[in-house]
């Protein structure tokens, strides 16, 4: 990567003579991991990469880390933002208290702690919960097949809810 194209992907070609104690939080924060990147390192080990960017320059900063990550650098990536690790990670570590309790790529974790539910939309506006097996399917196929049915999903947890499962911590 040469450092125009990066200052650019990173809005901030027009700040480049800036001062770093002059920028703003999000401008230092880019400007950091621009500095990590400009060398393309074969590995790199990243603390909360988007903590305090705009919604539009988290984009940016996940666009660049899964290029990267396609090219072959490995990025280690700590977060307390469980939707950033289900969008970046290909593996997923969940400390607790210093030690790892969980590590497996984010949807095997979801689908360990999965409920046995199903939830149907129906056309007069009902919710109808049945569960994952035989008796579940049969009253699913019969909304399908009479037209009841608007749609149909599975339960699974997000990383979030895993996390707080395997903790056993609450909000």
């Amino acid at each position: 990567n040469n450092i125009p194209t990066l200052l650019e992907r990173m809005n901030l070609a027009d700040d480049r003579k800036t001062l770093i104690k002059n920028c703003s939080k999000g401008m230092r924060q880019r400007a950091a991991l621009l500095a990590t990147l400009v060398h393309g390192p074969e590995l790199l080990f990243l603390d909360e990469p988007t903590s305090g960017l705009d919604p539009a320059a988290r984009a940016e900063v996940h666009r660049m880390l899964r290029e990267m990550n396609d090219a072959g650098t490995t990025v280690f990536l700590t977060t307390h933002d469980m939707s950033e690790a289900e969008i970046l990670c290909d593996r997923v570590g969940i400390l607790d208290q210093g030690h790892l309790i969980a590590c497996d790529a984010p949807e095997s974790l979801k689908l360990r702690f999965a409920r046995n539910e199903v939830v149907m939309r129906m056309a007069d506006g009902r919710i109808v919960r049945t569960t994952k097996d035989a008796a579940g399917a049969t009253v699913i196929a019969e909304a399908l097949t009479t037209g009841a049915c608007q749609s149909v999903h599975s339960v699974e947890p997000n990383l979030e809810e895993v996390f707080l499962d395997l903790t056993g911590r609450e909000f």
